[in-house]
């Protein structure tokens, strides 16, 4: 059974992947939005970042929605975790370092939703119930195999040894001292 914390998870990684989409739409949509600063910015840099990031959020839509379908997959987790660091490091890095991009809600928003379903990644793990196993690997079924016929070989070697034993035939330093 799903622990009810993977359900509210997966809705809210759904959500973020909703709104890593709306990004990406807005960012080939309208290009000096998300480049509003007080600086003038040179025509040659704004629309080419701005579609730099409207595929970046695109891709992190995508990865985002896989994770939302097959959350009880530690490796998709982590690919989606290393996304969302990306995310933050890149507006970050656009507002903080470079000043391409202001200090506004289009920055600190998805920031903060990034950070948070971070938080909420790293969780998610320990609300992960394993599966039981249904079928037998073929491996360990030949490895069966295997040592139901070194138990047998083993059976028949003792059980020789035994009627040997039984029909001990007398050594012939035993015979010469009788004659």
């Amino acid at each position: 059974m799903v622990h009810p914390v993977i359900y509210a998870l997966r809705g809210w990684i759904a959500f973020v992947a909703f709104i890593e989409f709306s990004n990406s739409i807005r960012c080939f949509i309208d290009a000096k939005q998300m480049l509003i600063t007080a600086q003038e910015i040179p025509e040659q840099i704004g629309p080419p970042l701005s579609r730099l990031m409207g595929r970046y959020c695109l891709l992190n839509a995508v990865v985002l929605a896989h994770c939302a379908l097959c959350i009880e997959h530690i490796p998709i987790i982590v690919l989606t975790i290393c996304s969302l660091s990306l995310t933050v490091l890149m507006y970050g890095s656009e507002a903080f370092y470079y000043y391409t991009a202001s200090f506004s809600f289009y920055v600190v928003f998805p920031i903060l939703i990034s950070l948070f379903t971070i938080i909420c990644l790293t969780i998610a793990p320990f609300f992960i119930e394993e599966e039981p196993r249904k079928k037998k690997r073929m491996t360990d079924e030949d490895e069966d195999d295997e040592d139901d016929y070194e138990m047998s070989m083993i059976k028949q070697k003792t059980l020789q040894q035994q009627q040997n034993s039984k029909h001990n035939i007398p050594n012939a330093s035993r015979l010469k001292k009788t004659l």
